[in-house]
């Protein structure tokens, strides 16, 4: 007699199907963006010359696709770090008056129109991001988070505010809702889930040993931004967070580190964000402009998740577009991935081992020439790379969209042969040159690239 499926099994069974369709929608919009003969269009009214960087603006946001509209009242403000410096502004938008399921991405209010002015072809963070949502792992807690990602989902379009046109990225935030951590139980201020961002180069976002940790009610520490919770009466359960998951990451012996850092790690996730700036070359991403998460710690939840943020400069281009060099090893800087390859038991091996898995599809030169090639033939199909360079065209950084296809190509090639020598080696020698200060052409690179980034700041 077959036994009826437990309480559990069927639990399972429908967070499979869930991530199915989730996954499947996801496509569906993506295809339907790349093959589609039109590019959205999102017309911006009533905003003022010059748009704060501190304080929100209200304004208003018509959405028009495939002959459908869709208004709202909305508050805008600019945002960016380096990106301020050129002329075409990056705007973060909150909707008033409804939660928007904007170009088929998940409701809400909180958005952002990318102006990926600091890459040439606009659309190298879209790229790696949809690298990244083929590859991530479902988060560790998806069981009782099914709609939960890692990953965040972008629609390009063509935006007019009136006196400019130009490419967009209009997309999600990487924020609680999204990641679907536990709200603060702001009634007796108990704090669930927890979101920090690198955002700065510096040393601790690197994750080496410290001694010096951020004060209870810091907001910053040490180009670490506190997202959520904001309230300064909360913050001091959060960075406890934080400095447990150092204690065990960065500043434990080799004992206690291989025995407990499953405990305070969602290694499958770090290992494919491992790949995923290796791969791309993103040295602006192995320790900066990532999100750090922690999804329930009043319940005992200690494990940290990373999640990819902000990936304009790879693919063979760095700070203003000068070209990067192909053999170069981004993760070599971050101390817990050299700790990870040292102490922890078989991660070399099997960091290896994905790594040889993902090069026969997702990492195979044919797919990412054709993510790549996706987002060139839009621009030219529709005439928003002759738009786009005769409204943003700037010296520093030159739009030229056509063009940098072949660059990228060639890029690739080169990059996948140097990792497939680093990482498809039999033995432990990937993992011996990770450890190996000093040595090798890439490594000498790495230190050069490490003075210039840290110039700009």
């Amino acid at each position: 007699m077959v036994s009826p499926p437990r309480p559990r099994q069927i639990k399972m069974c429908l967070t499979g199907h869930i991530r199915l369709y989730v996954l499947i929608a996801i496509c569906m919009v993506r295809l339907s963006a790349v093959l589609g003969g039109e590019v959205p269009k999102v017309f911006i009214g009533n905003l003022p010359e010059r748009v704060s960087t501190r304080h929100f603006t209200p304004a208003t946001m018509t959405i028009v696709e495939d002959g459908d509209s869709s208004e709202y009242a909305v508050l805008l403000r600019r945002r960016g770090a380096s990106s301020r410096m050129f002329a075409k502004p990056s705007y973060s938008v909150k909707i008033l008056d409804a939660r928007g399921a904007l170009l088929g991405m998940r409701p809400d209010d909180d958005w952002i129109l990318d102006g990926m002015v600091s890459d040439p072809t606009r659309m190298r963070n879209r790229m790696a991001m949809d690298v990244w949502n083929e590859i991530a792992p479902a988060p560790w807690y998806h069981e009782e988070e099914p709609a939960a990602r890692y990953g965040y989902e972008g629609r390009i379009v063509e935006m007019d505010d009136g006196r400019h046109r130009g490419i967009y990225c209009l997309s999600e935030r990487i924020d609680r809702k999204l990641l679907r951590l536990p709200k603060t139980d702001r009634t007796d201020s108990v704090v669930h889930g927890v979101l920090f961002k690198t955002s700065e180069w510096k040393y601790t976002t690197f994750l080496p040993a410290q001694g010096d940790m951020p004060r209870d009610t810091a907001s910053r520490w040490g180009g670490w931004e506190m997202v959520y919770p904001k309230e300064t009466c909360l913050r001091a359960d959060a960075w406890h967070a934080l400095r447990r998951f150092y204690a065990i990451a960065a500043e434990s012996d080799s004992a206690l580190f291989a025995d407990s850092i499953a405990c305070y790690l969602d290694i499958p996730a770090f290992m494919h964000y491992t790949l995923l700036v290796m791969l791309a070359g993103a040295y602006d991403n192995a320790g900066k402009n990532c999100y750090w998460a922690f999804y329930n710690i009043a319940a005992g939840d200690l494990k940290a998740v990373v999640v990819p943020w902000d990936m304009d400069l790879c693919f063979g281009r760095q700070f203003m577009a000068q070209p990067m060099p192909s053999d170069i090893m981004p993760m070599d800087r971050n101390m817990l991935h050299r700790r990870m390859m040292r102490y922890y038991p078989h991660y070399s091996d099997s960091l290896r081992q994905c790594y040889s898995r993902l090069r026969q599809r997702v990492f195979s030169i044919g797919h990412l020439d054709s993510i790549a090639a996706s987002y060139i033939s839009l621009y030219q199909r529709t005439g928003l790379d002759s738009v786009e360079q005769q409204q943003w065209d700037d010296r520093r950084i030159p739009v030229c969209i056509s063009s940098e296809q072949t660059y990228i190509h060639a890029w690739l090639e080169k990059r996948l042969r140097f990792l497939d020598e680093q990482l498809l080696l039999s033995g432990d020698s990937a993992a011996s040159r990770t450890d190996t200060a000093g040595k090798g052409s890439w490594r000498q690179t790495n230190q050069a690239l490490s003075h210039s980034y840290l110039a700009t700041e």
